[in-house]
């Protein structure tokens, strides 16, 4: 499975929690996030995941060999961003259909984390966010959330770009609106967006 082939390309230990941290309980409350520095998470992504064969791995279509390159890095820092909170998301919801391979990835990579903490995977949902201007459709999308609330616990809401936050907006309202505990990942941004945002 392409999943199983590019957790592969993790480093042994990257992931998977220490044999010590598997016999403690998740800890709480979570852990403070502050967007590490870039030359610091350059070097620790490259002591942690062989990006070089991640990158040859990958088969999707790509206008040239540096959007691939650039990607990989991406997705490698997003990762890296994340690395000391995925235990604790029960959740992700995966905005439908831009956020998809996003987030079968960070799901797949979750699961192996909890897994390692002798807890289930997420639960997966995906979700039409923002693009639809229509409250009648805003309102089936609530509904749905609503329905699954008790089991969604803390969620991971993944998006692949945001540019101006507009269309993802209407999506965190809900969640705030609901008292959804959640964090935003994206793999990509507008320069001028990229403190606020995993």
């Amino acid at each position: 499975m392409a999943f199983e082939k590019m957790l592969n390309f993790f480093k042994p230990g990257a992931i998977v929690a220490e044999e010590a941290e598997r016999e403690k309980p998740k800890p709480e409350p979570l852990p403070e996030y502050r967007r590490k520095d870039d030359e610091a998470a350059e070097r620790a992504i490259n002591e942690m995941i062989d990006t070089d064969s991640l990158s040859k791995k990958i088969t999707m279509a790509f206008s040239c060999e540096k959007e691939k390159t650039d990607v990989t890095s991406a997705l490698a820092r997003l990762v890296f961003e994340l690395k000391d909170r995925l235990a604790y998301y029960d959740t992700v919801l995966s905005d439908d259909a831009s956020g998809r391979v996003v987030s079968l990835i960070l799901r797949e990579i979750i699961k192996k984390k909890k897994e390692g903490l002798d807890q289930k995977g997420p639960r997966t949902f995906f979700i039409a966010c923002g693009r639809h201007e229509s409250r009648k459709f805003e309102s089936r999308v609530e509904e749905f959330v609503i329905s699954k609330k008790k089991s969604i616990g803390r969620a991971l809401l993944v998006t692949e770009y945001i540019e101006s936050g507009r269309s993802i907006t209407s999506v965190i309202k809900m969640l705030e609106k609901n008292k959804i505990e959640f964090d935003v990942a994206t793999l990509s941004t507008e320069h001028s967006l990229n403190d606020m945002w995993y």
